[in-house]
Protein backbone atom coordinates (compact mmCIF):
# COMPACT_ATOMS: atom_id res chain seq x y z
CA UNK A 1 0.00 0.00 0.00
CA UNK A 2 2.86 2.77 0.84
CA UNK A 3 4.43 1.81 -2.39
CA UNK A 4 1.82 2.86 -4.33
CA UNK A 5 0.98 5.81 -2.68
CA UNK A 6 4.48 6.80 -3.03
CA UNK A 7 4.29 6.06 -6.55
CA UNK A 8 0.92 8.26 -7.61
CA UNK A 9 3.00 11.20 -5.71
CA UNK A 10 5.90 11.24 -7.53
CA UNK A 11 4.42 13.63 -10.34
CA UNK A 12 4.35 16.32 -7.53
CA UNK A 13 8.37 16.80 -7.21
CA UNK A 14 8.33 16.01 -11.02
CA UNK A 15 6.09 18.91 -11.79
CA UNK A 16 8.61 21.36 -9.41
CA UNK A 17 11.04 19.99 -12.33
CA UNK A 18 9.05 20.81 -15.26
CA UNK A 19 8.13 24.37 -14.29
CA UNK A 20 11.63 25.45 -13.35
CA UNK A 21 12.46 23.89 -17.45
CA UNK A 22 9.56 25.64 -18.77
CA UNK A 23 11.17 28.70 -16.65
CA UNK A 24 14.59 28.50 -18.21
CA UNK A 25 13.37 27.56 -21.91
CA UNK A 26 11.88 31.22 -21.32
CA UNK A 27 14.32 33.34 -19.86
CA UNK A 28 16.51 31.32 -22.79
CA UNK A 29 14.22 32.91 -25.70
CA UNK A 30 14.03 36.39 -23.96
CA UNK A 31 18.02 36.75 -24.27
CA UNK A 32 18.29 35.65 -27.53
CA UNK A 33 15.28 37.97 -28.36
CA UNK A 34 17.01 40.81 -26.47
CA UNK A 35 20.54 39.86 -28.16
CA UNK A 36 19.08 39.57 -31.61
CA UNK A 37 16.68 43.02 -31.42
CA UNK A 38 17.46 46.99 -32.26
CA UNK A 39 19.19 48.37 -29.03
CA UNK A 40 16.61 51.13 -29.02
CA UNK A 41 19.46 53.90 -29.97
CA UNK A 42 18.29 56.17 -31.98
CA UNK A 43 21.17 58.23 -32.29
CA UNK A 44 25.17 57.23 -33.28
CA UNK A 45 26.08 59.48 -30.64
CA UNK A 46 23.96 59.33 -27.57
CA UNK A 47 26.62 61.01 -24.89
CA UNK A 48 27.77 63.93 -27.69
CA UNK A 49 23.96 64.53 -28.19
CA UNK A 50 23.09 65.41 -24.44
CA UNK A 51 26.16 66.97 -23.77
CA UNK A 52 24.90 69.29 -26.55
CA UNK A 53 20.93 69.24 -25.33
CA UNK A 54 21.26 72.33 -23.80
CA UNK A 55 22.27 73.98 -27.27
CA UNK A 56 19.81 72.02 -28.70
CA UNK A 57 17.16 74.23 -26.10
CA UNK A 58 18.67 77.24 -26.56
CA UNK A 59 18.08 77.40 -30.56
CA UNK A 60 13.98 75.59 -29.83
CA UNK A 61 13.95 79.00 -27.37
CA UNK A 62 14.97 81.17 -30.19
CA UNK A 63 13.15 79.50 -32.69
CA UNK A 64 9.80 80.42 -30.32
CA UNK A 65 10.83 83.93 -29.94
CA UNK A 66 10.89 84.07 -33.55
CA UNK A 67 7.41 83.29 -34.08
CA UNK A 68 7.87 81.03 -37.00
CA UNK A 69 6.11 77.64 -37.67
CA UNK A 70 7.54 75.34 -40.02
CA UNK A 71 4.48 72.59 -41.10
CA UNK A 72 6.09 69.04 -42.41
CA UNK A 73 3.38 67.06 -44.26
CA UNK A 74 3.18 63.91 -46.35
CA UNK A 75 0.36 62.82 -48.45
CA UNK A 76 1.50 59.46 -49.43
CA UNK A 77 0.55 58.10 -52.92
CA UNK A 78 0.56 54.39 -54.62
CA UNK A 79 2.93 52.15 -53.70
CA UNK A 80 4.60 53.76 -50.40
CA UNK A 81 5.46 56.80 -52.63
CA UNK A 82 3.99 60.55 -51.14
CA UNK A 83 4.97 63.75 -51.44
CA UNK A 84 6.36 66.20 -48.44
CA UNK A 85 4.81 69.47 -48.47
CA UNK A 86 6.87 71.76 -46.69
CA UNK A 87 5.34 75.55 -45.46
CA UNK A 88 7.10 78.13 -43.39
CA UNK A 89 4.86 81.22 -41.70
CA UNK A 90 5.75 83.94 -39.50
CA UNK A 91 3.95 85.01 -36.10
CA UNK A 92 0.33 86.33 -38.16
CA UNK A 93 -0.05 83.08 -39.49
CA UNK A 94 1.09 84.46 -43.29
CA UNK A 95 3.20 82.45 -45.64
CA UNK A 96 7.38 83.16 -45.56
CA UNK A 97 9.15 82.42 -49.29
CA UNK A 98 12.32 79.80 -47.62
CA UNK A 99 14.50 77.25 -49.14
CA UNK A 100 13.83 73.58 -48.39
CA UNK A 101 16.45 70.76 -47.66
CA UNK A 102 15.32 67.45 -46.08
CA UNK A 103 16.06 63.96 -45.40
CA UNK A 104 13.98 61.08 -44.55
CA UNK A 105 15.56 58.50 -41.83
CA UNK A 106 14.20 55.01 -40.85
CA UNK A 107 15.94 53.92 -37.62
CA UNK A 108 15.66 50.40 -37.38
CA UNK A 109 18.30 47.78 -37.31
CA UNK A 110 19.52 48.93 -40.51
CA UNK A 111 19.55 52.62 -40.17
CA UNK A 112 19.03 54.25 -43.53
CA UNK A 113 18.59 57.41 -44.68
CA UNK A 114 17.13 59.28 -48.17
CA UNK A 115 17.84 62.50 -48.90
CA UNK A 116 14.95 64.87 -50.18
CA UNK A 117 15.11 67.09 -53.42
CA UNK A 118 12.42 70.29 -52.71
CA UNK A 119 11.54 71.77 -55.74
CA UNK A 120 9.60 74.76 -54.15
CA UNK A 121 7.75 73.43 -51.25
CA UNK A 122 7.39 69.97 -52.16
CA UNK A 123 9.50 66.86 -52.54
CA UNK A 124 8.61 63.52 -53.91
CA UNK A 125 9.48 60.83 -51.70
CA UNK A 126 9.99 57.04 -52.39
CA UNK A 127 11.78 55.47 -49.83
CA UNK A 128 10.87 51.97 -51.32
CA UNK A 129 10.84 50.18 -47.40
CA UNK A 130 7.41 50.43 -45.54
CA UNK A 131 7.22 51.44 -41.74
CA UNK A 132 8.05 54.38 -39.67
CA UNK A 133 10.36 57.37 -41.61
CA UNK A 134 11.27 60.54 -39.80
CA UNK A 135 11.45 63.38 -42.00
CA UNK A 136 13.69 66.03 -41.06
CA UNK A 137 13.15 69.35 -42.84
CA UNK A 138 15.34 72.56 -42.61
CA UNK A 139 14.05 76.07 -43.83
CA UNK A 140 16.05 78.85 -44.69
CA UNK A 141 14.75 82.40 -45.01
CA UNK A 142 16.77 85.35 -44.12
CA UNK A 143 19.67 83.79 -42.98
CA UNK A 144 18.58 81.80 -40.17
CA UNK A 145 16.64 78.42 -40.24
CA UNK A 146 13.65 76.67 -38.77
CA UNK A 147 13.80 72.96 -38.34
CA UNK A 148 10.79 70.32 -37.91
CA UNK A 149 11.17 66.52 -37.79
CA UNK A 150 7.74 64.32 -38.51
CA UNK A 151 7.08 61.26 -38.07
CA UNK A 152 5.42 59.53 -40.64
CA UNK A 153 4.02 55.70 -41.57
CA UNK A 154 4.63 54.49 -45.24
CA UNK A 155 2.22 51.57 -45.44
CA UNK A 156 4.07 48.36 -47.37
Amino acid sequence: MIESQSKRSLWIPWSFVGAFALLIAAQAAFVTIAIRSDTGLVTDTPYVDGLNYNATLDRLAEDRLRGWHLAVSFAAGGGGAGIIHAGLTDQLGQSLRAEYQGVAERRTGSHETVPLAFSGDEAAFAPGLPGRWFIHVVARHDQQTETQTKAIFVAP
